[in-house]
Order: structure tokens, then sequence, then C-alpha cells
């Protein structure tokens, strides 16, 4: 789940017609519609792929990685005495 801390840069390539802001990672570009999310990148023959999926089911799990990865990686590591009235 942890990722290597690199200075990773997002560039934003510009605003679509729906207000979205579409942006380059590596060799990833990412934006959005109303409905989806599409993914584009350039395969090993450097043939242009795609993906498009549904953005409630894009962005449930990205949310979710997201959380978990505070919780598990901030949360849980401070140092914190704490009481537990259960025991």
């Amino acid at each position: 789940m942890n990722a290597p801390m690199e200075k990773i840069q997002a560039h934003v390539t510009g605003t679509n017609v729906h207000g979205y802001k579409e942006l380059k990672l590596g060799g990833f570009s990412f934006y959005r519609d109303e409905y989806f999310a599409h993914i584009k990148w350039a395969g090993k023959n450097g043939k242009s792929m795609s993906n498009s999926a549904d953005i409630g089911n894009f962005l449930r799990p990205l949310m979710r990685d997201v959380a978990w990865g505070f919780f598990y990686g901030y949360v849980n590591s401070v140092n914190i005495a704490t009481y537990s009235f259960w025991a």
C-alpha cells in the first residue's frame, strides 16, 4: 500500500468543456466528464490505449485508499496514550 516517497509532479494540461481539469502524470493522462473517468497511456508497442470507468466506481476505491493510507500511515503511527473504557 505504501508507495515510495519520491517527488512526482502531475501537470494540468487544461480544462475540458465540463469544467474538470485534465492531468498528465508520467505516461498517463487522466480526464473526466459528467459520468466517466478516462485514463490514456501508450502501450508497449506505442499504440494509444485507454480505459473508462463509471466515476462513482472510480472515486469510491480511490477515496478508500486515501483514507486507509491516512489512518494507517499517520493516525496509527502517532504515539498517543489512550485509555480504553472497554478493556
